[in-house]
């Protein structure tokens, strides 16, 4: 018997199964249990169901309908195979084969235009695909069709420029069964298995099946309807319906559809008095037939599986229970319960009140997926705080897109305190956006389109399955990005990489010219200069040399992968043959043997596991490589004898899209429904009750999804009863997952954009909700408003405005639900404060802990300090590094360079030029090749234009550097001194450089700065307190002037050098503990006023004021200290200027001597 139990209560429809179970056990010990779901959460969730009613789930079968019904195919009729030769992925790989046949028929002429110029077979492999897809629709739900084309009819409700489809079918049909498969597939295979069980025949094979339920699934297909309908009469087959409504409601139309059908039939009308008409008929056919909004706007899956239902022989049964009407949520669902509507009491003056403390419905507008993340955080805390029946396992969380989302919540659920910390697990996950080796897998499949950036391949490397293959350790990688950024390396494998993109070939900073350079560097030193083209990068020494190799060994994989995927011989090329062919612009197309030798060589030739988790995605993808290769073999298109080239052959670009498809499809699940909280898509927890039920991602433009219709789809537009959409799937999943919350419904979405704060529209879905909320509802304490005001006070009640910031005082003191985030409690604490004169306390709200000093500074250490006292405390005392730590690898090639840059090759030109001393117009061109076999310069002639920018500067610069005493690099003076600060002694320690055995003398290929001329001050103090009273100068030139700058210091007395000295290195220990309010650039500009002939200490003091603030707006490091500088500040930091920067400022003397003998 085929009995429909109807319930809007899923508890209650487990219950009936469990009952049924109980009261009619199977007679065998070994007869299963078949239920049929539409997922495995709801497979899983009943079998907790079950288990904790009889202490056991075993012995119970979870198939999908689709393979249920085929397996009824095979037990009632005779010779159908396991697997229909007519699977999607079958006919995808036989239409690939036959469509390029029929491009000359005039019929075709749509496919041979889209199909033009497609050597690479995508398009056709992706149109094949998507034909495929159509024709698998098609034996669903328009079975008839299929069964009139192989008979050589026409469908009468189609065109006639469709009818190509027709003759593809009809090709498609005659090649399956030439390859000698079965001609069974489903769409003929239905009405000769319902007509065998009508008759009253039943392979005994099925009786023993004794029943079936069908549990927790929303819709069928008409046929399968029909099938288990004949089934039902020689075994029962209990179907538990989910069904929020208690009334037939398979006719109730939505409003909308309703306008539009009376839109399009006005349109036919011209006659006023046939408008008159047909508008009354219309309106009050709307009237009648709209039932419960929601039901008729969201239901339309539930309102077509009702229409079929009432077309079988069925048996039924009603279970429902009233929802009770305690909160907004139950009495929305009481509504659906019994086809109430609240537009209906709007206009009858019946509006419900909403209790002032109703909590169940909960709208939440933020400005990221972050903060609304951050949110629900907060929410759930709040709830459990308050309901402690409520566990984390009694909540699923449902996410519009959740591998955008996967990252955000890891980032806010794992990092929580254990006081707050919520256990989770997220489930439907792409297996690519989880598996770091699958990501490297399909990464390689498309070896021959990348450009191998410096980042892009590190980011390859960084993996640890290769890093396990190639020998490379974690305490590697921060070395090899090092020499990647050092050897010049940008983009490119070699010069093929640029020229697969239409570009030039260019060797300079590929991977190949940086390996070259690393390699060679070994044997030889830079100094050589040039050798066979290549410069040596000469920092690779001992034990390193081992690594070099293994990375010249990955860029050498790489190059010879690439080169199997791109270039083509006149047979297929040999697969150990690393030889470079010319023929690369040839498109490769390999049989698919040889495709799944390679596939499986690249697996393992890149990859080895280094724990449990990658062996598993090692296994699934060799996995996804057996499964293809089976589905082909199954085709019949493969070559008989696997080492002829005969068969289907295909390009690497074809091979990319099927690999990438086979293991992006995979979904990972993580614990499903173990007691955790459970994140997941919007598909598998369809009906499962929770406690709670979250839907975050709910934005106007991401749920519900849509799906363009094909232009092919024959389907479209010729509506039948059972018929699927996306857009109509996604509705009824918002509906169902309405249903499913028993206590609370939290809604979010990004309403807001993180730029301007412009409002967002959330779904259409929420707005729908929303109104009808507000149509039929009002809050307490609103009665005597006007509608539009109580309409305002409900939806402001129930939709919570999220701040940007988690650390905004509106989080914790201003929302209804305040915020649990306590790491961001003492920022929102001070954000609030009103207190402008909090300085260091504002910053350093405890004390530090004990500075751990060893005794011995660097005299470099203090040299830094100065530069920049602020950035110096966060970096060495706190550890922070607010712009981030490390160089930025660069990867492109450069075409210009900036500042930086500029000046860095200007001072190597230098140091280059002063060691060979034969810099001039003679040799600028192996001035030039030294450069650009360094990778330093742009690529082409923008390196040689850069370089002769920068050559005039550096010829006046070591000209003038030429008529001073020569340094000697070989000598440095040591310095070794004693500070004695608060009864702790402070030894500094250098070796101090530029020694001429005279003077010391500096010099950089740019105009000199204020830190430049201090750090020559620190260094002149630490020589004279040592006792070598020699002048220190610092040479520089004005790029602008193109003048010489030549400034210093002449000797000072011992223990004057040892005071001032004493007095830097005391604020370099109070900078130590406190930030220390300094900067030399400051200093300049307030001294540089006070020197003015119409200036005072006040004007001198504001423009030290502007100059201050303008700095706290650039500079991060002094906005995170104080919000602005006090007065108090600013008169402590001119002190510190006259007692620090003035006796260096009045020390300060040009030692420029024209080279022409002028005076000095």
């Amino acid at each position: 018997m085929f009995t429909v139990y109807h319930s809007n209560d899923v508890h209650v429809l487990k219950t009936l199964v469990v009952e049924l179970m109980a009261r009619q056990p199977l007679s065998g010990a070994f007869d299963k249990e078949t239920i049929l779901v539409q997922s495995p959460g709801m497979s899983q969730w009943l079998k907790l169901q079950i288990a904790e009613h009889f202490g056991i789930a075993a012995n119970i079968d979870f198939p999908l309908p689709a393979t249920f019904v085929w397996n009824i195919f095979k037990e009632v009729l005779d010779d159908v195979p396991k697997r229909s030769a007519f699977s999607k992925e079958q006919m995808t790989w036989r239409l690939l084969e036959i469509i390029p046949e029929f491009l000359t028929d005039p019929a075709f002429d749509a496919l041979a235009s889209y199909l033009k110029n497609d050597d690479r077979q995508v398009k056709l492999y992706q149109l094949s695909a998507r034909i495929a897809d159509i024709f698998d629709q098609y034996l669903m739900y328009r079975p008839q069709w299929i069964n009139q084309w192989e008979t050589g009819q026409l469908v009468d409700e189609l065109k006639r420029e469709d009818l190509w489809q027709a003759t593809l079918w009809q090709a498609l049909s005659e090649h399956t069964l030439a390859s000698g498969a079965s001609e069974y597939h489903r769409a003929n295979l239905y009405d000769g298995c319902i007509a065998k069980l009508a008759s009253g025949v039943c392979p005994s094979s099925i009786k023993q099946l004794k029943r079936i339920f069908i549990f927790g699934i929303s819709a069928l297909p008409p046929r399968y309807l029909q099938v288990l309908e004949a089934l039902g009469q020689h075994i029962d087959v209990h179907f538990m319906l989910f069904n929020p409504c208690q009334f037939y409601w398979g006719d109730i139309l939505d409003q909308k559809y309703l306008a539009r059908i009376a839109l399009k039939q006005r349109r036919d009308f011209y006659s006023g008095e046939q408008k008159a008409t047909l508008k009354a008929s219309a309106e009050s056919y709307g009237e009648g037939a709209v039932g419960n909004s929601l039901l008729a706007s969201w239901g339309k899956v539930g309102r077509d599986m009702q229409r079929l239902l009432s077309d079988q022989s069925a048996s039924e049964v009603e279970a429902f229970v009233p929802p009770g009407q305690d909160s907004l949520l139950s009495l929305i669902k009481n509504d659906m319960l019994l086809l109430n509507d609240a537009y209906a009491d709007s206009k009858n003056g019946h509006k419900r009140h909403v209790r002032a403390d109703d909590d169940s419905i909960s709208l939440n507008v933020c400005h990221s997926a972050m903060r609304e993340v951050e949110a629900l955080h907060d929410y759930l805390l709040d709830v459990f705080s308050n309901d402690p029946d409520i566990q984390p396992r009694d909540v699923v969380v449902m996410v519009s897109d959740i591998d955008a989302y996967s990252p955000y919540i890891h980032a806010v659920f794992s990092s929580q305190p254990d006081s707050q910390r919520i256990p989770f697990s997220i489930s439907d996950l792409s297996s690519n956006h989880y598996h770091s080796i699958i990501q490297a897998y399909i990464w390689l499949l498309g070896v021959h389109q990348h450009r191998f950036s410096s980042t892009e391949l590190l980011a390859f490397i960084q993996v640890p399955a290769v890093m396990k293959k190639f020998g490379i350790k974690e305490e590697d990688l921060d070395l090899i990005a090092h020499w990647i950024q050092d050897a010049g390396i940008r983009w490119g494998l070699d010069e093929e990489t640029a020229r697969s993109f239409d570009l030039p070939e260019m060797v300079q900073n590929t991977w190949l010219f940086g390996l070259e350079r690393m390699l060679s560097g070994y044997a030889l030193s830079e100094t050589l200069g040039v050798v066979d083209e290549v410069l040596p990068y000469d920092q690779i020494q001992g034990l390193n040399a081992e690594l070099a190799g293994k990375l010249a060994y990955l860029i050498q994989q790489l190059i010879q992968l690439r080169q199997q995927l791109m270039t083509c011989q006149q047979n297929e090329p040999d697969l150990d043959d690393d030889a470079h062919t010319e023929q690369n612009l040839l498109i490769t197309k390999l049989s698919v043997p040889k495709w799944k030798e390679l596939l499986e060589r690249i697996r393992i030739g890149f990859f080895k596991a280094s724990d449990e988790a990658d062996q598993r995605q090692l296994q699934q993808i060799a996995d996804a490589i057996g499964n293809w290769y089976s589905q082909l073999e199954e085709t019949g298109l493969l070559a008989a004898n696997e080492s002829s080239e005969e068969g289907l052959a295909l390009t690497s670009e074809v091979i990319l899209e099927v690999m990438s498809e086979k293991l992006i499809q995979e979904r990972i699940s993580q614990r499903f429904l173990a007691g955790q909280l459970n994140f997941c898509t919007l598909m598998p927890m369809r009906s499962v009750p929770f406690k709670v039920v979250c839907l975050l991602g709910m934005d106007g433009n991401a749920y519900p999804r849509q799906q363009p219709p094909l232009g092919f789809d024959l389907m479209h537009g010729r509506f039948e009863y059972g018929d699927r959409s996306r857009r109509d799937d996604d509705r009824y999943l918002f509906l169902e997952a309405v249903l499913s919350a028993e206590k609370y419904l939290y809604l979010s979405y990004t309403g807001r954009s993180i730029r301007d704060n412009s409002e967002r529209i959330p779904s259409i879905l929420i707005s729908e909700l929303m109104d009808y909320c507000t149509e039929g509802f009002y809050l307490e304490g609103t009665e005597e408003s006007n509608e539009e005001a109580q309409a305002e006070a409900l939806l402001s009640y129930l939709t919570t405005e999220h701040s940007l910031t988690p650390y905004s005082t509106k989080a914790f003191h201003e929302l209804p639900r305040h915020s649990y985030a306590s790491q961001w409690y003492e920022i929102a604490k001070l954000g609030a404060s009103d207190d402008t004169n909090v300085e260091t306390d504002r910053f350093l709200s405890e004390a530090l802990a004990t500075f751990d000093f060893a005794g011995v500074l660097d005299l470099q250490e203090l040299i830094q300090f100065w530069a920049s006292p602020i950035r110096y405390f966060f970096h060495k005392r706190l550890k922070v590094h607010l712009l981030g730590s490390g160089d930025v690898i660069e990867e492109d090639e450069r075409f210009t360079l900036d500042g930086l840059q500029k000046y860095q090759l200007k001072q190597q030109l230098a140091d280059w030029a002063l060691e060979q001393q034969d810099l001039d117009s003679q040799n600028i061109e192996t001035v030039l090749d030294h450069f650009q076999a360094k990778g330093t310069l742009p690529a082409q002639g923008f390196g040689e234009l850069e370089l002769m920018e920068s050559y005039q500067l550096v010829i006046q610069l070591t000209s003038y550097l030429g008529s001073l005493p020569v340094i000697d690099k070989d000598q440095a003076v040591e310095i070794d001194l004693a500070v004695e600060l608060d009864s702790k002694i402070i030894h500094l320690e250098a070796w101090l450089p530029n020694f001429t055995g005279q003077s010391f003398i500096h010099y950089r290929v740019g105009q000199l700065r204020g830190k430049d001329v201090f750090s020559l001050w620190i260094n002149h103090l630490a020589s004279c307190s040592e006792g070598v009273s020699m002048p220190s100068s610092y040479v520089g030139v004005n790029a602008k002037k193109k003048e010489i700058e030549h400034l210093g210091f002449l000797p000072l007395e011992k223990c004057e050098a040892k005071h001032l000295l004493d007095e830097l290195t005391s604020c370099w220990w109070q900078g130590m503990h406190s930030p220390l309010l300094f900067n030399i650039d400051w200093a300049q500009s307030y001294l540089s006023e006070l020197e003015k002939p119409k200036s005072d200490e006040q004007s001198a003091k504001r423009v030290l004021e502007d100059v201050v603030l303008a700095s706290f707006e650039e500079d991060e490091y002094l906005s995170r200290c104080w919000p602005e500088p006090s007065d108090q500040q600013v008169d402590e930091l001119i002190e510190l200027i006259e007692r620090i920067y003035l006796p260096m400022s009045n020390r300060l003397v040009s030692f420029f001597e024209p080279q022409d003998g002028g005076e000095k």
